[in-house]
């Protein structure tokens, strides 16, 4: 499954994870994972009948990436058509 995270505490290393469905699932990420951002999108497996801890979890990617490529054309038309007066 792919889904983003919506919130992510790493000091009990607890989070929620939004589907592309729409669902929401609480996971724990077992220590040696890099800590998650709300926003990264991530690849999981669930085990069987059971929502915690997910199974599999590979960062897909940053929120801050997505931020950078996806909305930068956007960003820099904001900025040429403001003008700051000091």
């Amino acid at each position: 499954m792919i889904g983003q995270i919506r919130c992510f505490i790493p000091a009990n290393r607890r989070g929620t994870i939004q589907t592309d469905a729409g669902h929401c699932v609480a996971f724990h990420l077992p220590e040696g994972y890099p800590n998650l951002q709300g926003g990264d999108i991530v690849e999981f497996d669930l085990p069987p009948n059971q929502a915690v801890p997910v199974g599999r979890l590979v960062l897909r990617r940053r929120w801050a990436d997505r931020l950078n490529t996806d909305f930068r054309p956007l960003v820099n038309q904001f900025y040429a058509t403001i003008q700051i007066r000091y």
